[in-house]
């Protein structure tokens, strides 16, 4: 499958993975055939699929969007969160023992495709709930939910609580969880150094933020919370009338009109003629801030007024030229001072776009402009200001450095495959494969060099240099004390002839013995190069006779 086009991206439902996360137990089972009777062996192994639970690591997360600590103008931007691994928001289950009922469909509507979710996004205003950090497992989650997830012990974790008719009207429904949840290819060309593969998980929340408000959200873990997650969502009347049944919650039904029709909207505000017995809590496993504003940075600079560039009203103000530059003091390495031009991104007219780039240094995109005749130091103060930015950003720096280590390890990895196919003589073939295949074409190139090696056949695998007691005539001759010709001569690859059969024994042989050619022969030869050593190594120490006198 080809990768997305550089400006579109591709969506997905879900994404399922290999193994939800939790713990697995592996059987294997064969049968053999012993004498006769078939006997069955089985072995087992237990491992653990790992996935973030009850917090998420930063390291989890691409962005998210209003972002962190942001203020503007965010009213028409559904916010979500983009995770790093695809299949995150569906390695856990949402109601593992089919405990929410079914959802209820009209006649010919189709049920929303794809899996269940195990997290959702809720937008919050201010005021809306409230933010635990560093509270106890067992006291987030009822006492059946906590068995339910294992009773995990010393497990601590963020939490949110939140009024119980409040959180029924926030909280998506089974089938919004999984609306509200898609993953998303997009082309990693031209992106940041931590694009990876173009495959990212997206959560969405189901609110609009609001003009001039605060607001906390927070993407909390739905894993078997059956107590919570409604099978449908409220109905809306056609008079925009939402009414919220929390039955499981032992609370009446409640009629509540919101003032934008909209089921999800705040409550605050509006009378409830209940009391709630109690707030809800759920795991937090990230959240984050933003401000609402009311204007957009387009908006803002649509109403900029450039009629007077340059000749400020109300007098005064930095001596601009009409193209915008400033004069500036300038003193350079040497310690000398002169006066260059320095203009900001925003100009009264268009300007032609730096094609020089890419820059390594802030010196190299200093240049004379045309327009003044002294040199101009705008894209250089640029320069550098992106670097201090990015020098900043402990996130860039660790992708930065993470960038480097990868590829100083792929051109240290190309090197010495390249080094590998140039001392085996590798062919072009295999050569294409060895960086995708090491291993396997090593071996094969291997097994090639050796079977087509110019080297004695005692030799075959080139290891001349390799000093092995059974291969060295030295350590032969020493340990059968024999002469070194002699143990050179029982060693050597090819039949013994008559007269180093005569050195070996003291008497001469009739005919060498023939040529190896199966398995059989191997043995044999080998049994009868042994009998001619222990032969030869017992005349060498056997008393000479005697002589009479």
């Amino acid at each position: 499958m080809s990768s997305p086009a550089p400006g579109t991206l591709t969506l997905y439902d879900d994404v399922e993975p290999p193994l939800q996360a939790g713990a697995y137990r592996a059987t294997a089972t064969t049968t053999v055939s012993v004498r006769g009777a078939d006997q069955s062996l089985q072995s087992q192994r237990y491992f653990q699929v790992e996935s973030p639970r009850f917090a998420l690591p930063p390291s989890e997360i691409v962005a998210c969007y209003p972002p962190r600590n942001g203020h503007g103008a965010f009213h028409l931007s559904v916010p979500h969160i983009v995770l790093r691994r695809r299949t995150l928001p569906w390695e856990r289950a949402l109601d593992r023992g089919g405990r929410i009922p079914a959802p209820a469909h009209a006649p010919n509507e189709q049920a929303p495709r794809g899996r269940t979710p195990w997290m959702a996004l809720l937008l919050l205003d201010d005021g809306e709930g409230q933010l635990l950090q560093n509270v106890a497992l067992e006291e987030v989650v009822p006492a059946d939910v906590f068995q339910r997830l294992g009773a995990p012990s010393g497990v601590r974790c963020d939490a949110l609580e939140i009024e119980r008719p409040l959180l029924a009207s926030l909280l998506p429904s089974l089938e919004e969880v999984r609306l509200l949840a898609h993953a998303r290819e997009v082309s990693s060309d031209g992106r940041a150094l931590d694009a990876g593969d173009g495959f990212y998980a997206v959560v969405m929340a189901n609110r609009l933020p609001q003009v001039g408000a605060r607001h906390r959200v927070c993407l909390v873990s739905l894993e078997e919370r059956s107590d919570l997650v409604a099978a449908n969502p409220p109905a809306v009347a056609s008079d925009g009338i939402v009414n919220v049944s929390i039955a499981s919650a032992g609370l009446l039904a409640v009629a509540v009109a919101p003032p934008t029709g909209i089921r999800t909207r705040d409550l605050r505000g509006f009378h409830i003629p209940i009391r709630p017995l109690g707030a809800a809590r759920l795991v937090v496993l990230t959240s984050w801030t933003f401000e609402g504003g009311d204007a957009s940075f387009p908006d803002l600079m649509r109403g900029l007024d450039v009629g007077l560039f340059g000749l400020p009203a109300d007098g005064g103000g930095p001596p601009l030229a009409d193209t915008g530059h400033l004069p500036m003091t300038l003193e350079d390495r040497a310690g000398v001072t002169q006066t260059v031009w320095y203009r900001s991104p925003l100009v009264p007219q268009e300007v032609a776009r730096d094609t020089a780039g890419p820059y390594h240094a802030a010196d190299q995109a200093r240049r004379v402009s045309p327009e003044t005749g002294a040199e101009d130091i705008t894209y250089a103060a640029a320069f550098e200001v992106g670097r201090l930015l990015c020098a900043a950003d402990a996130r860039a720096v660790a992708d930065l450095a993470r960038w480097r280590r990868l590829g100083h390890r792929e051109a240290t990895r190309g090197r010495t495959l390249d080094q590998a196919a140039a001392r085996l003589s590798m062919d072009a073939a295999l050569a294409a494969d060895l960086p995708t295949a090491p291993a396997p074409v090593l071996a094969v190139a291997a097994l090639q060099r050796t079977a087509t090696a110019a080297v004695p056949r005692a030799d075959v695998s080139g290891l001349s240099g390799v000093k092995v007691a059974g291969l060295d005539a030295a350590a032969v001759a020493d340990a059968w004390a024999l002469a070194t010709p002699a143990a050179s001569a029982v060693l050597a690859p090819r039949p013994i002839t008559a007269a180093v059969a005569t050195t070996l024994t003291g008497a001469p042989t009739a005919a060498p013995p023939p040529a190896v050619t199966s398995a059989a022969d191997v043995e044999s030869a080998v049994t009868e190069g042994l009998d001619r050593l222990v032969e030869a190594h017992d005349a060498r120490l056997a008393p000479a006779p005697r002589r009479r006198p």
